[in-house]
């Protein structure tokens, strides 16, 4: 896949409204989100769900994709507590520390992510966005993005 092939996918305003508009109403967890991320597709599909404590939004490149690995285009994830993982540092805006976990493969492959945490809510974003490369950067300005957006 060649990093040319990804454009700008607008989430939010747009793909993302009703979606967060229904989350509200199951989960109090701040909901942070970018508003946009690079996608070699052009349509999602989103699912969402959420508690008392946390909530998950998973975005998929057809309907019913049932949370299978070939069809995951990203997932964002929020629950209170909780604690950034990843082997490496990535440092956002406002002095957030985060961690970052490149694309790992085993007998399936896991999609790069970050994580940090605000306002005592662990936020992961997991998405392949680009090449090895770029990964990291990519996610990173994801994050700063949702932070500088602040709650939907």
């Amino acid at each position: 896949m060649l990093a040319a092939a990804f454009a700008s996918l607008a989430l939010l305003p747009g793909v993302l409204d009703p979606t967060v508009a229904d989350l509200k109403q199951q989960s109090p967890v701040p909901i942070l989100l970018p508003s946009s991320m690079p996608s070699e597709f052009k349509k999602v599909y989103p699912t969402a769900g959420g508690s008392e404590k946390e909530w998950a939004i998973s975005l998929a490149s057809r309907k019913d994709c049932g949370g299978a690995n070939a069809c995951l285009v990203a997932d964002f994830v929020a629950e209170r507590g909780g604690r950034p993982f990843g082997p490496r540092k990535a440092t956002l805006i406002r002095g957030i520390k985060g961690r970052f976990k490149p694309l790992s493969c085993g007998a399936s492959c896991s999609p790069p992510s970050i994580s940090f945490k605000t306002g005592g809510v662990t936020y992961t974003f997991q998405a392949t966005v680009g090449t090895q490369k770029t990964e990291r950067a990519r996610l990173v300005r994801m994050a700063n993005d949702a932070i500088r957006q602040g709650p939907r």
